[in-house]
């Protein structure tokens, strides 16, 4: 598979153009949010069945095709853990996903394992080993080094792959309709929005509360997220996910 690093608009546009055709693609980001609570997009990574396609957003260029081809329901988008991917192009461009398979939402219905990381989907199906090594690198540094744009491309080198093989497992046990349907979730512009009071749905855990406990993890939630915004610090700085969820369950009912 063929890699290549795309700096003009001429030939994101190029890319635009070929990935309709196609009709799938598989879709990563690297971007840094380590300090901030809006995360800063520094690589688009992008593969087609025969190509892989690195695209430098700090460079002059216009995304908003590839916001297109998200929300576009004549191309099927390959994640892995996608909803972060999908959120840059959402307050980016208020690009919303349309039709979308996310590899690890799959795996957890095959029985290959829950919330699986990447490099070990990858191995349960695929069979390729993938270095995760440059993980926590400055993304938004330039130039990136080899050792990062390989990192990078192999971040989507093998969704397309590990989507088929997970797809045929699925219709064997009789669970594709299941991911779906569980899948159109990707679809609701309220995963992405920044309103506060919409912010407990992006909460993880939050499955597991009713009643009374799931009002007070929304209010919890909103709070985080104004805390958040106003002090331009991750979520996570302020509250984590599990804590939220302690509060609310443990709030007498």
């Amino acid at each position: 598979m063929t890699e290549r690093i795309l700096t003009s608009q001429s030939d994101i546009d190029d890319l635009v153009e070929g990935a309709r055709a196609e009709g799938r693609v598989g879709l990563d980001t690297e971007f840094m949010r380590e300090k901030t609570y809006r995360a800063r997009l520094c690589l688009v990574q992008v593969s087609t069945p025969g190509e892989i396609l690195l695209i430098d957003p700090l460079e002059n260029v216009d995304l908003k095709g590839i916001g297109d081809l998200i929300s576009s329901p004549e191309v099927e988008v390959v994640v892995h853990a996608g909803r972060q991917d999908f959120e840059l192009f959402y307050e980016g461009m208020g690009a919303v996903p349309s039709r979308v398979f996310d590899v690890q939402v799959a795996a957890g219905f095959a029985g290959i394992g829950a919330s699986l990381p990447y490099n070990r989907l990858i191995e349960e199906t695929v069979g390729a080993r993938v270095d995760k090594g440059e993980s926590y690198t400055n993304w938004c540094k330039r130039p990136l080094t080899q050792a990062q744009l390989h990192y990078a491309a192999n971040d989507v080198r093998f969704l397309l792959d590990a989507s088929d093989i997970l797809k045929k497992k699925l219709t064997e046990l009789g669970r594709l309709a299941w991911v779906e349907e569980e899948l159109l979730s990707f679809e609701k512009e309220a995963l992405y929005s920044a309103d506060p009071a919409e912010a407990w749905r992006r909460v993880s855990g939050k499955g597991s509360l009713r009643g009374k406990h799931l009002a007070i993890l929304r209010e919890v939630a909103r709070w985080r997220e104004e805390t958040a915004s106003r002090r331009d610090i991750p979520r996570g700085w302020v509250l984590k996910d599990q804590t939220l969820v302690e509060i609310a369950r443990r709030s007498p009912g």
